[in-house]
């Protein structure tokens, strides 16, 4: 049966659809999970994403040859007919693991089917996405819902149709100040649905994901401060952070198959934070080497041994030193600070390979540097204990 699952806030141009979309590429592509998309925003971005990015051309008008057949048509298949099949006209392909459900404007008419229907303050009008789905969930590993920014009766439908769900807030004021409603409004209509539905299990809230929209620094600043202080450990690890670069593949679908650096930070933000989704509902285990530490420990592999490069993962990841912020509270203010760490393991550790003795003592100030409060000088204790290093093997 289908994990189902989706990102949120009741403030829009959050990042939803993006992560959304781009979780379920991920999951299909890298994870090689069967993923359905629906799309059940009237503005059909989700809808755009798959057409723009695959080159799926859908019609553009009820009717015409090739028109979409959306999850608003499918309900009210089901709802009027009795058709519990109806969503399989639905489904689009986009490979041979990832499909999706298209949405169009008349998705905004859902309230007014729930009138005609008599449903709209019934259990009956909070279940129909639920109920459709019941023909396919078996098909899929994973389905992800795209909402709209609101709390109408179609978000009420996603959220007793899911299994879990996942904040996300740009580090803006407002869409922070928004997040902690959403999360209210998830539970109250999770708990309510408890009350009425058997075999009906609450809908977990997974965290946080952070999207930098790096506008305004200061204000940026607080607002992620102020988000970890409120909601601690519900703020994920991985966050998405060059949100220039995902405006330029909004832009650009094209750019999206390009083998270019860009692109590779495009699609690394989002491998983080698919890993730490899969890792928070543990469907990976808890000590899965993350991807930014892979991203880290690669280039290190001629450096070490396979023993070394597992005991500098243990470390690293202990204190959180796959993270970017993490490590510029340590004063690794770079634009790349991972590729300085790297550069700094290398150098800490010369000559250690083929020397275990000597791993020992450079793994012990590495763990002595690691226990200290970090500081923004705490790059140039690092400093000073490869200057020690290389001055005891007589290195330049």
């Amino acid at each position: 049966m289908a994990i189902k699952l989706f990102f949120g806030n009741v403030k829009g141009g959050v990042g939803k659809t993006t992560i959304t979309d781009m979780t379920a590429y991920i999951l299909a592509t890298q994870y090689n999970q069967r993923v359905l998309v629906i799309d059940c925003d009237h503005q059909g971005d989700s809808t755009d994403f798959f057409c723009d990015y695959f080159n799926i051309d859908l019609g553009m008008e009820q009717g015409q040859h090739g028109s979409m057949f959306t999850i608003y048509d499918a309900i009210q298949d089901y709802a009027k007919n009795n058709n519990p099949e109806a969503i399989h006209k639905a489904i689009v392909p986009v490979t041979d693991s990832l499909s999706f459900i298209p949405a169009n404007s008349l998705l905004e008419e859902f309230s007014t089917f729930l009138s005609r229907m008599k449903t709209t303050e019934s259990i009956q009008g909070t279940t129909y996405i639920r109920n459709v789905l019941e023909t396919i969930e078996d098909d899929y590993d994973f389905i992800l819902f795209d909402i709209p920014p609101s709390a109408g009766h179609l978000v009420t439908n996603v959220i007793i149709a899911s299994d879990f769900y996942v904040g996300i807030m740009s580090t803006e004021k407002k869409a922070f100040r928004k997040l902690q409603p959403f999360f209210d409004m998830c539970n109250e209509h999770s708990v309510r649905a408890q009350q009425f539905l058997q075999d009906y299990d609450v809908a977990q809230n997974l965290g946080v994901v952070m999207y930098f929209v790096t506008q305004n620094l200061q204000e940026e600043k607080y607002v992620a401060d102020a988000a970890q202080d409120f909601f601690g450990d519900l703020i994920f690890d991985s966050k998405i952070r060059r949100a220039d670069v995902v405006r330029e593949h909004e832009r650009m679908p094209s750019l999206f198959f390009e083998d270019t650096e860009e692109n590779h930070d495009f699609l690394q933000m989002f491998e983080e934070v698919t890993q730490e989704l899969l890792i928070r509902m543990q469907a990976l285990p808890e000590d899965t080497v993350r991807v930014a530490t892979q991203e880290i420990l690669m280039p290190l592999q001629e450096y070490f041994t396979d023993e070394q490069l597992f005991r500098l993962k243990e470390a690293i990841e202990g204190k959180g030193l796959q993270n970017i912020e993490s490590l510029r509270l340590r004063g690794y203010k770079s634009s790349d600070p991972r590729k300085t760490l790297q550069t700094h393991m290398i150098r800490l550790f010369t000559g250690s390979k083929d020397d275990e003795a000597l791993f020992e003592q450079q793994f012990i100030q590495l763990e002595k540097w690691l226990a200290k409060e970090p500081t923004a000088y705490s790059i140039s204790a690092m400093q000073r204990l490869i200057r020690k290093h290389r001055k005891a093997l007589e290195i330049v």
